[in-house]
């Protein structure tokens, strides 16, 4: 989702899964409460088959990197989260409504291309059954170990490392992120961690990073 501070968005969440109800958190963004999507405490959680609008109105003065995702059961770790992007008032001119990032005068930096990435821990279960396991006296305690890694919904992994007590149906999929690896062009990434557990370190080969922005703050 992208918008600029100030929008007013209506967004329709339908609830597609057969005996789970859903809700969903718009992490970040200052919204009105009955919006943020906390079940029992600032609304009903939307039941199967069911529709529910979030009406939001962004601040003037929010902008930056934000996500959404779900905010009952383990929906969050099973996969319903997305990026969520806000931008900036601009007073320069624009081209079909985007600013030029290469020069952009208002920020002490330039930038040619930008991209959004969702990294998070994924776990070869459903994580009803992780929770379930962690709650229950055979783990001793212990936090359950995510499988493998997600950069955008796609991975790698060998499915022959997978062990007989998580199995895994391996589906190929082409995920292309050699864009990362043009070192002749600046580009801004917009980094989200969308996991359950791990905490990540970021770098590049031969590709220097600036911190420009934190926790949505511009």
């Amino acid at each position: 989702i992208e918008a600029c501070s100030g929008d007013t968005l209506l967004i329709n969440v339908t609830n597609a899964l057969q005996g789970e109800p859903i809700s969903i958190h718009w992490h970040g963004l200052h919204v009105h409460n009955t919006m943020d999507g906390v079940p029992g405490v600032t609304q009903n959680a939307i039941p199967p088959g069911s529709t529910f609008m979030y009406n939001l109105t962004i601040p003037q003065d929010q902008s930056g990197t934000f996500w959404y995702h779900g905010h009952t059961g383990t929906s969050r770790a099973d996969g319903l989260y997305g990026g969520f992007v806000v931008h900036a008032p601009s007073s320069r001119p624009t081209v079909r409504g985007l600013m030029a990032r290469d020069s952009a005068e208002s920020l002490q930096y330039g930038y040619e291309r930008e991209f959004l990435l969702l990294i998070g821990d994924w776990y070869h279960q459903p994580g009803a059954q992780v929770l379930a396991w962690y709650m229950s006296i055979a783990s001793f305690g212990n936090e359950p170990v995510p499988d493998s890694l997600l950069i955008n919904g796609a991975g790698s992994f060998d499915c022959s490392m997978a062990v007989p007590a998580r199995p895994v149906d391996c589906i190929e999929q082409q995920a292309n992120l050699s864009y990362l690896s043009d070192i002749d062009t600046s580009f801004r990434l917009r980094v989200v961690n969308t996991g359950s557990l791990a905490g990540f370190t970021l770098s590049f080969e031969n590709k220097p990073l600036t911190l420009i922005q934190v926790d949505s703050t511009e």
